[in-house]
C-alpha cells in the first residue's frame, strides 16, 4: 500500500507498507452481526481474559506512559472462542458483537453505544481478569482503568436477548465468558466497579467527542 495526497501545495507520500487482507466466506448474509448495540435489556457479554497488557496501548500514548507489558495471543483459546462464537451467531444467539482491540473495553463500550444510540449499564467486577500478564505473575488487584484499558488480544463483545441468554452461556462453558452489564434506554454510558461509579458518560456527548476529532 502507497498513498500520495497533497496538501498546502506540498506533496505528501506515505511509505510503501504491507496490506494484509483477510476474507471469508459466510454461507448466508442474513447471519451477519453488527457492533452497534440493538434493544434495551439485552445483556452484554465478555468473552475472554483480560490481563494487566497495557504496553504499547492507546491509553499509555495519551497519557504518556510505557506499560511493561504487551498483549499476547493465545492462539488455542482464541481459536475455540471464535468457533463457539461463530456457533452462537449461526444459531441467532447475538444481536451485536465487537472486538476489544484499540482502547480495550471502554472504547469498546462506548463505539457500540455510539452506533446504536443506546446506553448500557456496566460493573467492571465482573469482567474475567488474571491480574498478572499472560507470562508473568503479578498478585496485585488491577485498577479500574487497567480493566477498562487493557488492550489483551481476542476479546469480543457480545450482547444477547435476555431469553437466549442460558443457550449463549452453555456454549461457552468452561471458558472466559461473563455477564457485566445490559443495554439500557436512557442513552447514558455507565460503568461501576462493585456497585462503586466509575464513569457515566451521554452517548450523544460521545458521538460528539469521536466526531470532533475530524471536524465533521
Amino acid at each position: 500500500m502507497k498513498n500520495d495526497y497533497f496538501g498546502g501545495g506540498v506533496k505528501i507520500s506515505i511509505p510503501p507498507t504491507v496490506l494484509y487482507s483477510v476474507l471469508g466466506v459466510m454461507d448466508d448474509v442474513n447471519r451477519a452481526v453488527t457492533s452497534d448495540f440493538k434493544q434495551p435489556g439485552d445483556k452484554v457479554y465478555l468473552l475472554g481474559d483480560t490481563f494487566r497488557e497495557l504496553g504499547g496501548s492507546e491509553i499509555a500514548d495519551q497519557l504518556n506512559t510505557v506499560g511493561a507489558q504487551v498483549p499476547q495471543v493465545d492462539a488455542l483459546s482464541a481459536m475455540a472462542r471464535y468457533r463457539a462464537l461463530h456457533g452462537a451467531i449461526n444459531a441467532g444467539l447475538v444481536t451485536a458483537c465487537h472486538d476489544l482491540s484499540d482502547g480495550g473495553l471502554a472504547v469498546a463500550l462506548a463505539e457500540m453505544a455510539v452506533g446504536g444510540r443506546l446506553g448500557a449499564r456496566c460493573d467492571i467486577a465482573a469482567v474475567p481478569v488474571v491480574p498478572g500478564a499472560a507470562d508473568a505473575a503479578d498478585a496485585g488487584d488491577m485498577t479500574a482503568a487497567e480493566v477498562l484499558y487493557s488492550e489483551s488480544a481476542s476479546r469480543l463483545l457480545v450482547t444477547v436477548k435476555p431469553e437466549n441468554a442460558a443457550a449463549f452461556e452453555a456454549r461457552f462453558a468452561g471458558s472466559a465468558c461473563a455477564c457485566i452489564g445490559e443495554v439500557t434506554a436512557d442513552a447514558v454510558l455507565t460503568v461501576t466497579a462493585q456497585g462503586a461509579p466509575v464513569l457515566a458518560e451521554d452517548v450523544e456527548g460521545l458521538a460528539r467527542s469521536f466526531k470532533a476529532t475530524f471536524d465533521w
